[in-house]
């Protein structure tokens, strides 16, 4: 990953799809591997740009990126995450505001680095992206990926 992952609600197989993924996007030709890394650099710093723009304006908080729906994915301040986490609590969903309390620690921890809650249709994970980190972290993974 490109910084720290912290695990919230269940996603099964995480690892697994993410080999799957690297293997399909980073191996065969050198032509293939350098373009999908330009590609996912393009990616990460829309998303970190996304999510800086969004700080600078709204303050501390973490971008929830929808893989099924980017249209979807949208940032929430600390507060929003806090208002999220009292309505988690009153409808007794202990899993979920226990994962709003860890990203609120992770936010408050990690004010140098983007914070991103990846989303898909069986859970959510915290990721922060070290911006220093990141064309090192995707050498890598291209390389690892044959």
């Amino acid at each position: 990953m490109l910084g720290t992952t912290s695990r919230g609600i269940p996603m099964p197989n995480l690892s697994q799809v993410a080999q799957r993924l690297k293997y399909n996007l980073f191996s065969g030709s050198e032509t293939k591997k350098r373009m999908a890394a330009g590609v996912a650099r393009m990616i990460i710093g829309d998303i970190v740009t996304l999510h800086d723009e969004f700080k600078t304006y709204k303050g501390e908080g973490a971008l929830f990126f929808n893989t099924s729906n980017a249209e979807a994915s949208q940032f929430l301040t600390v507060r929003d995450i806090q208002t999220d986490m009292a309505l988690a609590e009153e409808m007794l969903n202990n899993d979920l505001a226990k994962f709003f309390k860890k990203l609120i620690k992770v936010i408050e921890k990690e004010k140098d680095d983007p914070i991103v809650v990846m989303l898909d249709v069986q859970g959510m994970s915290i990721h922060v992206l070290n911006k220093n980190k990141i064309d090192e972290v995707l050498d890598e993974q291209v390389k690892s990926a044959d």
